[in-house]
This record gives structure tokens, C-alpha cells and sequence, in this order.
């Protein structure tokens, strides 16, 4: 497996560790810079949602007191946004990392709502790679699938969304590791596994409605 996807693995892992945080949304993101590396979801910000690229820059600052270097990489479960959503009140994700100087992102699917082809990506100054891992694609394109599947009750619903799919939803996640034992618990930098397909969520009765997003 490439460096890469086994950033990606770990990034479906750290989305897998924070799902049933009641502002957590469907998209996670890694920003990896050397020695230096971020990770970060989409959250509730209001009725509208931060995207997961913005939080994990934003992480990654406060975290190194420095920006991503243009030599940094940012690996998503779900390519970049490129066009205005009414949802958003920051800059697109792909604007974020065209100001950072970074050229590099790797993702686990491309969503073609934004763009049509990987090429587009190229256009706008991008070096842009998909998973080549059948599991990973599987489970990113599983994550995306949400959108169109469940529309409007992503908002006012996301968390009993999750409950009803069960942690089984994460299988492919599971499938990878198993066949390719890419991580253990020795060196698995404290990421969940598959042991914890155990817990049972509460649902949060008191999670407020806001209206449809989908772009999370």
C-alpha cells in the first residue's frame, strides 16, 4: 500500500473514532507535511457545516504554529469542493489549498458533482491521485453514496442516519486492514479497530434541526 492510502486508512480510521459525536459530519481529511500531520472532519457550524480541508488547516496551525509547507499534502476521504454551495460561508476548499502553495491532494474518491474528471483538478494547478486500494474507493465512494441517499435527512438527521447503518457500515475499512495488516494495535498511533464495532450509540434527542447541506 502507498504512503498515501495508508494516510487515507487512517484518516476513515480517525472519521470512524469521532462518527457518533453528534457534530461530526460524513467527510474527514489529513493534512500530511513531513514530520508534521493533521487530521480533522467536517463539523456542525451553526445551521451550516465547516468542511473537514478547512478544519484540518486550521488544526494543523494551532497545533504547529506554522501553516502546511507547499510541499504538504492534503489527503480526503471525498476530493475538494470546487464550486460556491449556498451552505458554505468560507472560500471553496480547492481556493484554501491554492493559497497555501500546496499542489499536492490524494483522495478517496472524486466527487463529480464539483468536477467532472480528474483533469479538472490538473487544470487548476493540482497534482491529483486517487486510492488505487478497492476498499478504500469502496468506502469513500459508501461515504459519498450518503449524500444522495439520505438528501434532506442529513441535517436533521445525520446521528440516527449513523445508528441506523450500524458500525458494519465500516467493513471495507476492516477488509483492508485484514488482508493487508497494514496496522496493529502496537502501532496503530491510538486509531480504533475493529474491536470497537462492540459499542452501541445513544442517540441525542436534543440535537438541533438545521437545514440541508450536502457538502458536509
Amino acid at each position: 500500500m502507498s504512503q498515501l492510502d495508508q494516510y487515507l486508512l487512517k484518516t476513515l480510521l480517525y472519521l470512524f473514532d469521532n462518527w457518533f459525536n453528534p457534530n461530526t459530519g460524513i467527510v474527514a481529511c489529513c493534512i500530511y507535511d513531513e514530520d508534521k500531520v493533521s487530521f480533522a472532519t467536517s463539523t456542525r457550524n451553526g445551521l451550516n457545516w465547516l468542511h473537514a480541508e478547512r478544519n484540518a488547516y486550521e488544526k494543523f496551525v494551532a497545533s504547529y504554529n506554522c501553516k502546511p509547507s507547499s510541499n504538504a499534502t492534503f489527503i480526503i476521504t471525498l476530493s475538494p469542493c470546487v464550486k460556491d454551495l449556498k451552505y458554505r460561508g468560507e472560500s471553496s476548499c480547492s481556493e484554501l489549498i491554492q493559497d497555501l502553495g500546496v499542489k499536492r491532494i490524494h483522495f478517496g474518491v472524486l466527487d463529480d458533482f464539483h468536477v467532472p474528471t480528474l483533469d479538472e483538478y490538473t487544470q487548476l494547478g493540482f497534482t491529483a491521485t486517487v486510492t488505487t486500494e478497492p476498499h478504500l474507493a469502496e468506502m469513500c465512494q459508501k461515504l459519498m453514496s450518503m449524500f444522495a441517499t439520505y438528501e434532506s435527512r442529513i441535517n436533521s438527521e445525520l446521528l440516527e442516519i449513523k445508528i441506523e447503518l450500524s458500525l458494519e457500515f465500516f467493513q471495507p475499512v476492516w477488509n483492508v486492514i485484514s488482508e493487508r495488516n497494514v496496522i496493529s494495535r502496537e502501532n496503530s498511533e491510538n486509531f480504533s479497530l475493529p474491536i470497537l464495532k462492540t459499542i452501541t450509540p445513544t442517540k441525542n434527542t436534543n440535537q438541533n434541526k438545521i437545514s440541508h447541506n450536502c457538502n458536509l
